[in-house]
């Protein structure tokens, strides 16, 4: 069970020391440096990533020490990601990672990395969830009181704040802390589960669209919050680990607008390992290989176009995926839902789609402008073109967030509100999100994501009839 709190004083002496050896009287810390280099550098590869976690097998306890004293910049800045197709197929998975922690290791040498060298251990695929909490919230100490990342400190602490508060249902892991690598200036990442995800039989990712970050971490746990409460047993991950378009990025037509798929591209090979190593290293515990868990995506708006890039990158099919409020999906990435790796039932992936009337700006996403802002088609770099995943050419299972009938005006869920913005939540009295409780579309988010999916009163169903869907 993760601790709920965080400790005031780092706890590594030795990396805080004041004098570090001059220099090392260890040929394997020598090794060590030698493959830190090599993992650390803008080419490394799945292997040179490999070969240095490997190499802490061949050393004792008081050499990891040596190594993190001599070199700790291990706990200011983390070991590359995965950035291509060929990186997948290379770099540690979630097999890997148990096999590694759990059996490569020896005591001494886990107590050993997780007191010294916690930003490592924390964001090894694989490893233990209560490990990678411990070791991400040592981490976590040490970063907060660092010059390093004094211009992200706000959303250090706001990490700190989302795992700290404990006052609702569900054990709260920091499963992972990306603060970038050498030379990388963007917003520190995080994954925060509620619930166990190494337990748990069903695993929802959380994934947030344009302006989110971990500047509002405490908020991106609170939808997962939302949700653990809604579906029981369920393990929810608030996954923040890519870095979202913002709005300003868009009106400056940067790089980084919500109208490119550059964060989406970027964001859908970390995504992709960690939806495939969560599934490998729960199977790695079976003598079959099968895995015993159903892990499931919840995506909003360019969200969805992120998880899109995912699910065509992942070896191992997700149970099931909903959009909300899509920003549009790419159609040289999925031109329909049968494109994405998703389980398939009576011929066609459980792959669900809502977008509520009021929300506007999802469909500013895909290049059409609401009347007001004069209507018509909007792409200003001459590239766009992306399809709503509610269009029925895209084959999935459309619900809707609206509780009137479109013809005659009636409450067809008196007891419920309609979705009122493209936000997730609503801080506004009469305003709703498509995670706000009381809503028609949390409410039927909360049945999909239940297995009740033949109770969904669905606006269009792809190609057979839904009493036979399971």
């Amino acid at each position: 069970m993760p601790a709920g709190g965080f400790s005031p004083e780092f706890p590594l002496g030795g990396i805080v020391s004041a004098a570090a050896p001059s220099g090392s009287s260890s040929s394997e810390v020598e090794e060590a440096e030698k493959r830190y280099e090599e993992a650390m550098a803008e080419d490394a590869s799945g292997e040179d990533v490999q070969a240095f976690l490997k190499h802490f097998e061949e050393m004792e306890a008081e050499d990891i020490k040596e190594f993190a004293e001599n070199n700790q910049e291990a706990n200011l800045q983390n070991l590359t990601a995965p950035a291509s197709e060929e990186d997948l197929q290379a770099w540690p998975d979630g097999a890997w990672g148990v096999a590694w922690w759990s059996n490569s290791l020896d005591n001494k040498q886990r107590e050993a990395m997780q007191n010294h060298l916690p930003l490592i251990v924390g964001n090894v695929q694989g490893v233990p969830s209560d490990v990678s909490h411990e070791a991400n919230i040592n981490a976590h100490d040490h970063l907060r009181d660092s010059d390093e990342h004094a211009e992200y400190r706000d959303n250090i602490v706001d990490i700190e704040r989302a795992v700290g508060e404990q006052d609702n249902a569900g054990d709260r892991y920091l499963l992972s802390l990306d603060v970038g690598t050498p030379g990388e200036d963007r917003q520190p990442l995080a994954e925060i589960s509620v619930g166990d995800p190494d337990r748990a039989a069903e695993v929802t990712y959380n994934v947030p669209g344009m302006n989110s970050g971990t500047h509002s971490m405490d908020g991106e746990v609170d939808h997962a919050q939302t949700i653990y409460d809604n579906t029981g047993d369920q393990a929810v991950i608030a996954w923040m680990g890519y870095d979202p378009p913002t709005m300003d990025e868009t009106i400056s037509f940067d790089e980084g607008s919500v109208l490119l798929d550059n964060r989406a591209d970027e964001g859908g090979y970390r995504l992709a390992y960690a939806l495939d190593s969560r599934h490998e290293s729960r199977a790695s515990e079976h003598s079959d290989g099968d895995s015993d868990v159903d892990i499931k995506v919840l995506a909003h708006s360019y969200g969805t176009n992120m998880t899109a890039h995912a699910l065509t990158r992942t070896e191992h099919d997700v149970h099931s995926v909903v959009f909300m409020g899509s920003s549009g999906i790419p159609r040289d990435v999925a031109e329909d839902a049968s494109d994405l790796n998703v389980e398939v039932v009576n011929g066609q992936p459980r792959v669900f789609a809502t977008e509520a009337n009021a929300d506007w700006l999802a469909g500013v996403g895909r290049g059409d402008l609401p009347w007001w802002l004069g209507g018509g088609d909007f792409d200003p770099y001459g590239a766009m073109d992306r399809i709503d995943p509610t269009h029925e050419d895209f084959g999935a299972y459309v619900f809707t967030s609206d509780i009137h009938d479109p013809l005659f005006g009636e409450s067809e869920h008196p007891d419920l509100e309609s979705v009122t913005d493209h936000s997730r939540d609503m801080a506004e009295e009469g305003e709703y999100g498509y995670l706000d409780d009381g809503t028609l579309s949390l409410d039927t988010i909360t049945q999909i994501l239940r297995g009740e999916n033949q109770l969904v009163d669905y606006e269009s169903v792809p190609g057979y009839s839904i009493e036979n869907y399971e």
